[in-house]
């Protein structure tokens, strides 16, 4: 497998629905396979570019195929720590927030729990989404 994913990644109020915000925007993202598929994470760092107006608290991050529109996250998870709340900078993603560490033993389908960041939230399957293994 050389790469986890490679779609748009995209930020998450709580609730679980995205973002809409003035200049905010999924942004592209390649997620690599480390460790046999179990460890995932960019391969380089997830900036969100500022928006232009201050963030709302914002609950985590979902993982998409399209570059924007209303479909829903291919995966989603929470953030351990959120702290752009009221500014309009750009954020860089610390990289425990980004590192997903996956239950491969899991049926990953509808809204289940397949692992957790290494920052501790936990990480999701989007609603009516199947994900089939694709080890080589």
């Amino acid at each position: 497998m050389k790469h986890f994913f490679e779609g748009w990644a995209g930020l998450l109020l709580p609730g679980w629905t995205e973002l809409t915000l003035e200049g905010y925007a999924r942004v592209p993202v390649t997620f690599m396979a480390i460790g046999g598929g179990s460890e995932t994470r960019p391969d380089v760092d997830l900036v969100f570019p500022a928006p232009q107006a201050a963030y709302p608290v914002c609950a985590g991050i979902g993982l998409f195929t399209a570059s924007s529109g209303n479909d829903g996250p291919i995966l989603y998870w929470q953030f351990a720590h959120w702290n752009q709340t009221g500014r309009i900078t750009s954020v860089i993603m610390p990289q425990p927030e980004v590192t997903l560490l996956l239950d491969r033993t899991v049926c990953w389908q509808n809204n289940a729990a397949i692992g957790h960041t290494a920052a501790g939230g936990t990480v999701y399957v989007g609603q009516d989404v199947t994900l089939i293994d694709g080890r080589d």
